[in-house]
């Protein structure tokens, strides 16, 4: 099923989600960004991100995951194009559904170890590799 960025925010709306817009965080001479993050007992849960109509979504998935854990979101990150949307658990990077994002006041944060560095190196290489100027100082 199609789910456009708003469609997304208000599903997670109505499951008792604070929506924070646009929320960013520059790596180098790099930007990361989700265009909205669902946050509840005082963390961010669920990253949310609009990528070009059609764009394939599998390629993206570990990038989906990287930007989501620079991001401090501790539950899912939820990518559409348009026609498709991936969700995908940040701990394991394994695809599920979006009816497995639990309501606000059952979400509790998942375990994983964190590496920053290496979330910030998968980031920024595939960033780079998308970044429509080729400088590298692109919002990805």
């Amino acid at each position: 099923m199609a789910y456009e960025l708003n469609e997304l925010v208000e599903m997670l709306k109505s499951k008792g989600y604070e929506i924070e817009w646009n929320v960013t965080r520059r790596l180098g001479d790099v930007e990361i960004f989700a265009n909205a993050v669902a946050k509840t007992k005082g963390f961010r849960y669920v990253s949310v991100r609009r990528e070009e109509n059609c764009r394939p979504l599998i390629p993206l998935e570990r990038f989906s995951v990287a930007v989501a854990r620079l991001l401090g979101v501790k539950g899912f990150a939820v990518t559409s194009n348009g026609e498709d949307v991936m969700c995908l658990r940040v701990d394991n990077g394994k695809n599920v559904s979006l009816e497995d994002i639990p309501d606000a006041n059952e979400a509790q944060p998942l375990d994983f170890n964190f590496d920053e560095e290496r979330e910030s190196r998968i980031a920024v290489a595939i960033g780079k590799l998308r970044c429509p100027c080729k400088q590298g100082e692109c919002r990805i």
